[in-house]
């Protein structure tokens, strides 16, 4: 009989590579030619300062990430509950969103 496990909560990086992924695989979004190396971070289940940088050239999502990291006073457009309320917001309401914050287009 399997002991009572303890789920460890996946950082915001990882949580972000199971999103990101496929549409990364299918060439919709995100670095050229790295599928590969997500893939593998994302198998090994482990996040290192290599990750941060290569998450940050999926140019789409980056935007709403950081919009919904500086309206919650968090540094961090990877930590988990930015990446969390960010699979939680229907993508039709993005445009919307961005627009209303002027965060588009570096506004």
């Amino acid at each position: 009989m399997l002991e009572s496990a303890v789920a460890v909560p996946l950082a915001g990086t990882l949580q972000f590579i199971r999103y990101g992924f496929m549409p990364n695989r299918l060439s919709y979004c995100g670095p050229v030619g790295d599928n590969r190396t997500l893939f593998d971070y994302g198998i090994a289940g482990f996040s290192d300062a290599g990750l941060t940088p290569l998450l940050k050239r999926f140019t789409g999502a980056l935007p709403y990430l950081q919009l919904i990291a500086r309206a919650n006073a968090i540094a961090d457009p990877f930590d988990a509950r930015v990446v969390e309320a960010a699979l939680a917001i229907p993508e039709s309401r993005w445009t919307e969103l961005l627009d209303l914050r002027g965060a588009r287009h570096g506004q």
